[in-house]
């Protein structure tokens, strides 16, 4: 794979910190969902990855509506060539999933998305953004919860990308210590003023991270060492 699809740090949750050493690791992708919009072939990628709809995952789809523009409406910015159509293409960005009740007084729910996961092993959740849903900047204003905790407070896309429909992504490290009840990724409106109650997300990946002994299958490495432990024997 190219260089510079997973970068050296990532943010870790819980508390919230800095992780660095990202690129010593193996990652396999277990979940990559195209949020807000249908099923998106290899043949369609940049990569050749398959993303597939989230509604599957949707715990409550009473609660989420799909949105959608056209693929060449979405601009990659032009100063931050980390994200590029090789990050995801304009298809995941063109489409989103946003609350269901989007500018009723006072919503007082999340939209959520669950995961079952392999809970001995730590994860990269990867969360797509792109604002397709304001009329104008500095509109738009949201939390982002996972596992049911605060990874991104007051979240303003119009502040971080300077214009609407601008990809941009966000990593988290999320300890295996933390998955007990599987994966939770969940959005919800923001208290900050002047903004409209709402929240989107337009894509979602969740990645397995190798563990201690390199492994992404289980407790043993290939030379038979032991997560947090000594060599395995061998069986003559």
């Amino acid at each position: 794979a190219p260089e510079n699809l997973i970068f050296d740090t990532g943010s870790g949750l819980f508390p919230v910190t800095e992780v660095t050493g990202l690129t010593a690791y193996a990652f396999q992708p277990v979940y990559r969902l195209n949020n807000g919009g249908p099923l998106i072939t290899s043949s369609n990628d940049t990569l050749g990855r398959t993303w597939e709809s989230d509604e599957p995952y949707l715990t409550n789809k009473n609660l989420a509506k799909s949105v959608s523009v056209a693929t060449n409406v979405i601009k990659f910015p032009q100063d931050t060539p980390t994200i590029s159509p090789l990050i995801a293409p304009q298809t995941v960005y063109s489409s989103a999933t946003e609350m269901g009740d989007a500018g009723v007084n006072l919503p007082n729910f999340n939209v959520s998305w669950k995961f079952d996961v392999d809970t001995s092993f730590s994860y990269l959740v990867r969360l797509h953004f792109c604002d397709i849903v304001s009329k104008g900047l500095n509109q738009l204003y949201f939390n982002v919860y996972v596992n049911s905790r605060i990874a991104i407070p007051n979240l303003d896309l119009s502040a971080i990308t300077g214009a609407l429909a601008t990809p941009y992504y966000k990593d988290f490290v999320v300890n295996a210590t933390l998955m007990t009840q599987g994966l939770t990724v969940q959005v919800g409106p923001a208290n900050a003023d002047g903004g409209n109650a709402d929240a989107i997300l337009n894509g979602i990946e969740v990645l397995k991270i190798s563990n201690t002994v390199n492994s992404l299958d289980g407790e043993f490495g290939v030379d038979g060492r032991r997560v947090g432990g000594s060599n395995r024997g061998t069986v003559a």
